[in-house]
């Protein structure tokens, strides 16, 4: 008679990097929740090691009748990057350095100009029922340009 540490042995998994987190028990069917966690393997294109960054959604697998139930095994895998892109993203700081030290140092921005971009799209989105675009933008920014009369509407 042989002696079963696991619980991944006493239902039947080899693989050792499964690990069993939680057993729910429905009144059709038992489910098993899962990970599969492992050491990554080197990346293909730039043989360099791969890190760990999350797990994919849980994939349900049938499996085999646990007292007298079926049983579902949500199996949650781990998934892995290359260090690649880190790479290429610390290539281009390196390569725009001396633009983004002036962007930091200089007091110069064009916050209020993107700002002010972003109003005038909001604006043309939502602005259902005004003849003259110009003029409701001048409204939206509180600008005194654009000079609006006002109409009185009849009882």
């Amino acid at each position: 008679m042989k002696q079963l540490y696991h619980a991944t042995e006493l239902i039947g998994i080899k693989d050792k990097n499964i690990t069993l987190t939680k057993v729910f028990q429905h009144e059709t069917h038992i489910e098993v929740q899962a990970t599969l966690d492992y050491t990554p393997p080197k990346c293909s294109y730039c043989h360099g090691n791969q890190i760990k960054y999350d797990f994919q959604k849980p994939s349900k697998i049938p499996f085999i009748e646990i007292g007298g139930l079926p049983s579902l095994i949500c199996l949650k895998k781990r998934r892995f990057q290359c260090n690649h892109p880190f790479k290429i993203a610390l290539t281009t700081f390196i390569h725009y350095q001396k633009y983004i030290t002036n962007a930091i140092k200089l007091p110069y921005s064009n916050a209020k100009l993107e700002a002010t971009n972003k109003l005038i799209k909001d604006i043309k989105r939502n602005a259902f029922g005004y003849r003259n675009f110009k003029k409701r933008i001048y409204l939206a920014l509180n600008s005194k340009k654009a000079r609006t009369k006002f109409v009185l509407t009849r009882a």
